[in-house]
């Protein structure tokens, strides 16, 4: 039997108006969906606009790793 795999997303935090993330994440889960659920929990997610953009494949287990600033230092928006 086939294991099915989890896709890997960038979710940006974005605030109130802005069309700049301050936050991404990269999640591993089932759907978009799932990856802003397992976000939205996070206390640096209080506030920000969700958005899950599909990057890849993953593992078949779900994660969320580190968060990042953004823009990185040094690299443009």
């Amino acid at each position: 039997m086939m294991e099915h795999l989890m896709r890997l997303f960038g979710v940006k935090g974005f605030p109130e108006s802005s069309e700049i993330p301050t936050v991404v994440w990269h999640v591993r889960a089932m759907s978009a969906e799932r990856a802003i659920q397992l976000v939205e929990g996070l206390p640096d997610a209080a506030g920000l606009r969700l958005v899950a953009v599909d990057t890849g494949c993953g593992l078949p287990v779900e994660s969320v790793s580190q968060t990042m600033p953004w823009p990185w230092p040094n690299k443009a928006a």
